[in-house]
């Protein structure tokens, strides 16, 4: 397997007199929130299987509100699509979700999420959501949609509803505990990574693509933040030689909040059709 470093260009050279302050502030900007418990722990003494589900737990405990820059490529119906880049605001409680979308939007080029608050007539869940082209903006400026409908399940390998560090977590923690008890899990910490200039945990799992189990994503390479432990980048591979790219998700410009305010999640309505 060759794994490529996941890396941005390196800061500045600065003054070593200032160094330790411009590092302090870097983190207090970059996070907006105070520093948990520091461990002397080794890179070497810890099982990947446990970190991840520390990350689980620290997620539920203290991810709840964040803004990121959000970039996806997948491969939908055997198709690798083109890379989007999306800014996300994420609030835990009441759970809500308005992505807008930079580049390559597709059909939507902006969605809010409201968990439990809008339904049609059948019980199915809506988003609300500003489609891409301009006659269709001329036709009907905002939408409601189901939030798993037909259109979103096939736009996506996720719904937007299943956006976040805490659903991302879960769904890998679901796989391997399937796999682990079917005996196929291979879940390996290969080392230290490094992403948008902060250190990572870089985990890999390697999966059967063969025999009567089937496993959507084989093989995963996860660079987990290690202060944070959030995943801030994901790839999934078809095979164990990762050269056939299923997925990748990648969080940058991340910034914590106690409370993000209301305006971050403003959708101006003109006109709305329920589909």
């Amino acid at each position: 397997m060759h794994q490529q470093p996941l890396t941005l260009h390196p800061q500045p050279k600065r003054m070593l007199t200032i160094i330790p302050f411009i590092l302090a502030a870097s983190y207090a900007c970059h996070y907006c929130q105070a520093s948990p418990p520091k461990t002397t722990t080794t890179i070497s003494s810890l099982d990947p299987e446990m970190l991840l589900q520390k990350a689980l737990e620290q997620c539920q405990r203290n991810i709840h509100d964040y803004s990121c820059t959000f970039t996806r490529q997948e491969r939908i119906k055997g198709q690798l699509s083109k890379q989007q880049t999306i800014k996300v605001f994420y609030r835990d409680n009441p759970r809500t979700i308005h992505m807008t979308w930079v580049t390559n939007p597709g059909r939507v080029r902006r969605a809010l999420y409201q968990q439990g608050k809008h339904f049609n007539k059948i019980g199915e869940e809506l988003l609300l959501v500003e489609p891409a082209g301009f006659i269709a903006r001329v036709i009907a400026p905002t939408v409601y949609t189901p939030v798993r409908g037909e259109k979103a399940r096939s736009a996506a390998r996720h719904t937007v509803d299943q956006f976040g560090f805490l659903s991302i977590l879960t769904r890998i923690g679901i796989v391997n505990k399937t796999a682990k008890q079917n005996g196929d899990l291979n879940l390996t910490l290969v080392g230290q990574g490094q992403f948008a200039s902060r250190p990572t945990y870089r985990i890999v799992r390697r999966l059967p693509t063969h025999g009567k189990n089937h496993y959507t994503d084989p093989h995963l390479v996860i660079e987990l933040d290690q202060q944070w432990l959030i995943p801030v980048s994901i790839h999934s591979y078809a095979g164990a030689d990762a050269t056939k790219l299923i997925a990748a998700y990648t969080f940058r410009d991340i910034k914590m909040s106690n409370a993000l305010p209301n305006g971050a999640f403003s959708f101006k309505r003109n006109a709305v059709a329920m589909r």
